[in-house]
């Protein structure tokens, strides 16, 4: 599930209430704060969205695992990013709705590429 951290971060980028449907938690003022599920956020993203994927590595002789949320060429593009794909074309994360939550948040702020 997404830390209230992050969730105070869609938040302060525009995510819209309207995806939040399912889980609520509540904060320290007992005010209920949505929480939205991983097809919410991937709707959220819209046709920015590319894909989500698993990823594994080798670290310090253990395999370890980590979710990968692409956007699009176009996204890419538009948000006017002066590197290679491979920068910042994706948000990781431990779980996969943290990477889309992540992937959301760069497509609605402008990134801050090798910085």
């Amino acid at each position: 599930m997404i830390s209230l951290k992050l969730i105070k971060r869609l938040k302060k980028v525009g995510f819209p209430e309207k995806y939040c449907k399912h889980f609520y938690i509540t904060d320290k003022k007992g005010k209920n704060i949505g929480i939205p599920s991983l097809e919410e956020l991937i709707k959220a993203c819209g046709k920015d969205f590319e894909s989500l994927v698993l990823v594994s590595d080798i670290q310090n002789k253990k395999r370890v695992y980590w979710w990968q949320a692409y956007m699009t060429e176009k996204a890419f593009d538009k948000l006017g990013i002066p590197c290679v794909r491979d920068c910042c074309g994706y948000d990781a994360a431990d779980e996969p709705d943290e990477a889309v939550a992540e992937l959301y948040i760069s497509l609605n702020k402008k990134p801050t590429c090798g910085k």
